[in-house]
């Protein structure tokens, strides 16, 4: 069994490309509003799990440095927004231990579909996270920040 937080990065400004998008003031200071609430979960990642994007990095080190310093960072190529869910939920699913993945929609909401089956689940805005607990009877979200 492990949990499993989910992060979509915080808000960016606009640049083209797409992939070089910084963090703005806000989308900044609403990851270290996330990470202050995350600190108080039962949660201890070994890993922080970001996709190559400039938001995503920088969401990830933010929230790493002030939740979980002792967590490893690494970044993974194919956690772009559209990321393979099957691969993912696959992976997801054989980890045995707590992680982070910070990326972006539409992969994230589709991954939370295709692990949960949660009909009630409408997506994650920027700096939201969704925890997810797997276990033999199948994942379930357990927590949600917004």
């Amino acid at each position: 069994m492990s949990k499993i937080l989910l992060i979509r990065h915080g808000e960016a400004g606009q640049k083209i490309p797409d992939h070089l998008r910084e963090l703005t003031s806000h989308g900044r200071e609403s990851m270290l509003t996330l990470a202050h609430k995350m600190k108080r979960l039962n949660f201890s990642p070994e890993f922080v799990l970001h996709s190559n994007f400039i938001r995503a990095q920088q969401s990830a080190e933010i929230f790493a440095k002030n939740a979980f310093p002792k967590a490893r960072i690494e970044v993974r190529d194919n956690l772009h927004p559209s990321a393979s869910v099957e691969q993912w939920s696959e992976y997801i699913q054989c980890l045995d231990t707590d992680c982070v993945i910070v990326s972006h929609n539409p992969f994230l909401s589709n991954l939370v579909y295709e692990l949960c089956h949660d009909t009630t689940f409408v997506g994650l805005k920027t700096s939201d996270a969704v925890m997810i607990e797997t276990s033999s009877d199948g994942p379930k979200i357990i927590y949600r920040s917004q």
